[in-house]
C-alpha cells in the first residue's frame, strides 16, 4: 500500500498511473460541441446573407417604384440613375429630362432622391450573363423606356441571387436567380 498524504491526514490515495490528460471520451465529446457550433454558425452566417439579399433587392424594388410613381404623378420622364454604373454602389432618381452620364459626369434633371450608401451586395453581370442598364427611364404614362429591363444582384458568397425585371409597362418583379 502506498501512504501518503492525501488532504489534511495522513491515508492510504489511490495510486495514480501515467500522467494526466484527457480521455477519449472527452475528446470525442469536445469535438462534437465544436463541429454542432460550427454548423450553427454557418447556418446563422447563410440567414444573415439571405437576408442582405432580400432587404437589397427591396431597396432597389422600392425605388424603381418610387421613380415610375414620380414619371405618372409629375407626367414627366423620370430615370433611376445607378451611382458609378453600379446600382449596388447606389443611386439617383431624376425627374424632368434625365439624363444619367450628362456633359462631364454631372446629372441634368431636378433630383428627387439620392441613395449614397453601397448595398453590400454586387451585380451579377460576369456570371450571369446578363448586362444591367445603368438607367432605368419611366415615361409619363409610367411606362418603361427601351422596352423591358433586367437587373440580378447576388452576395459574393452565394450561389443564389434575385433577379429584378422590370417590363415595357413598368412593373417590376423580382425572383431567385441561381448564377453559375
Amino acid at each position: 500500500m502506498n501512504e501518503a498524504f492525501c488532504g489534511d491526514a495522513p491515508r492510504v490515495c489511490p495510486q495514480q498511473s501515467g500522467e494526466g490528460g484527457f480521455t477519449l471520451l472527452e475528446l470525442v465529446v469536445t469535438c462534437l460541441i465544436v463541429a454542432i457550433l460550427a454548423v450553427m454558425a454557418t447556418s446563422v452566417f447563410n440567414m444573415i446573407q439571405q437576408n442582405r439579399m432580400i432587404s437589397g433587392t427591396g431597396e432597389v424594388v422600392s425605388a424603381l417604384g418610387l421613380a415610375r410613381n414620380e414619371a405618372i404623378l409629375r407626367q414627366t420622364r423620370v430615370a433611376l440613375c445607378a451611382r458609378e454604373g453600379d446600382l449596388a454602389q447606389g443611386w439617383q432618381i431624376v425627374a424632368g429630362n434625365p439624363d444619367c452620364q450628362g456633359s462631364g459626369g454631372a446629372l441634368t434633371g431636378t433630383v428627387l432622391f439620392v441613395r449614397t450608401e453601397p448595398l453590400r451586395l454586387s451585380l451579377c453581370t460576369t456570371q450571369c450573363s446578363v448586362s444591367t442598364p445603368q438607367k432605368f427611364v419611366f415615361g409619363p404614362m409610367g411606362n418603361l423606356e427601351g422596352g423591358t429591363a433586367t437587373a440580378i444582384l447576388c452576395a459574393d458568397s452565394m450561389a443564389e441571387g434575385r433577379q429584378i425585371k422590370v417590363n415595357a409597362a413598368g412593373l417590376v418583379k423580382t425572383r431567385t436567380f441561381a448564377c453559375s
